[in-house]
């Protein structure tokens, strides 16, 4: 939401400045004087206009790509947001998993694996491989674990995903001349 507020604000910006720059016509004087009466517009736009053809390129020939180039922006943002928490996740989880191991067997471990072990008597079965409140506390642990590493790929993807953008916010900006 944030950055969808941010990108509304962007191009109402953008586009309110290529408007007012388009109003001035070939007046070299005043297109001089609109850039330096808005340089904390551009700031805020974080582009760098310095003279009449950076402000040309950006609010004449370039504005459609600018916005485009922020509407990826913007993705690329909550790209990396959820990456964030894919990565905060896979912490969690690993501090689960770990948190597991070192407290021992639960009372629903050492449960299970007694019904489990009784099950085998009762059948007639040799318990001498029975499942054990250890072994149980383990494969939770991998359980745990394992959606652990579930969550790092999830980020490792995630980030491939954002760097594309960026790489195509970078070309985008520069086959259109906006620094």
């Amino acid at each position: 939401n944030n950055e969808i507020g941010g990108l509304a604000k962007t191009t109402t910006t953008i586009n309110s400045l290529a408007e007012s720059y388009r109003a001035l016509g070939n007046d070299m004087n005043a297109k001089k004087k609109f850039i330096t009466e808005n340089k904390d517009e551009f700031d805020k736009l974080n582009v760098s206009v310095n003279n009449v053809t950076d402000a040309d390129n950006l609010l004449i020939s370039g504005t459609d790509a600018y916005i485009t180039a922020m509407g990826l922006r913007a993705k690329a943002t909550a790209l990396f947001n959820i990456q964030v928490k894919e990565q905060e996740a896979a912490i969690k989880k690993q501090m689960e998993a770990d948190k597991r191991r070192a407290e021992g067997p639960t009372f629903l471990d050492r449960t299970i694996a007694a019904s489990a072990r009784y099950a085998m008597l009762e059948s007639g079965m040799n318990t001498q491989n029975a499942p054990t409140a250890e072994g149980y506390r383990e494969e939770a642990a991998k359980g745990l674990e394992t959606e652990a590493k579930a969550h790092e790929t999830n980020a490792s993807a995630i980030d491939k995903e954002r760097k594309a953008l960026e790489e195509q916010i970078a070309a985008l900006l520069k086959a259109n001349r906006i620094r």
